[in-house]
């Protein structure tokens, strides 16, 4: 599959492939003899974008680049838990986007790759695990329709009388993600849960 030009996605994922751990020598820390790297990935983040900025590849490029950098330790986080939550299967999709795919061959990549005391055969087989379910229900999830939202923006402003502004998007973004995890099934308790947001964040 083409993403600008004739560079096609594979070959956007082998660069993805050299650059995601790029921001590790700036996060380096030793915290109590150990060497860690907490935030490489937003610190990778910025330097992608720099990166890919040099090359002259386009913003579709770039944006890629940077959600497989941004995301790509995300699988891992996932399969930390013997049963990820819908929510968080869901924000994975939500942030990886078209990327969620790339992100998780780069995760099991990653993951095969690395070696030490905390990757035990336990480990892997709960990581590859966790990655066979994203791609299952990435696949599936490709072939279903995506369903109409239960309440549209000129909806809740004008059922709460509200201006146009970022809250609205914020309660679009919650209603979205409660009726994918099956919170919501109708307009009635999208309106309570939209209610509910817009008391919290006024």
């Amino acid at each position: 599959m083409e993403v600008s030009g004739l560079r096609k996605r594979s070959s956007l994922l082998k660069l993805a492939c050299i650059l995601h751990d790029v921001g590790k020598p700036s996060a380096l820390r030793r915290e109590k003899g150990k060497i860690i790297f907490h935030g490489h990935e937003r610190t990778g983040l910025g330097l992608t974008r720099i990166i890919w900025r040099r090359l002259k590849l386009s913003n579709d490029e770039g944006r890629s680049l940077e959600r497989i950098v941004i995301c790509h330790l995300r699988p891992g986080y996932l399969a930390d838990h013997e049963h990820p939550t819908q929510r968080a299967i869901f924000r994975y999709f939500r942030d990886s986007g078209s990327d969620a795919l790339a992100v998780l061959l780069l995760s099991l990549a990653d993951q095969r790759a690395t070696k030490g005391p905390l990757t035990t055969a336990l480990s892997r087989t709960r990581h590859e695990k966790t990655v066979k379910l994203l791609i299952r229900k990435l696949l599936k999830k490709n072939k279903e329709k995506k369903p109409a939202r239960l309440l549209n923006g000129n909806e809740i402003m004008n059922k709460f009388k509200l201006p146009a502004s970022p809250l609205i998007g914020k309660v679009l973004d919650a209603l979205e993600e409660a009726q994918a995890i099956g919170k919501i099934k109708n307009k009635e308790e999208a309106l309570v849960l939209a209610l509910k947001i817009i008391k919290q964040k006024k």
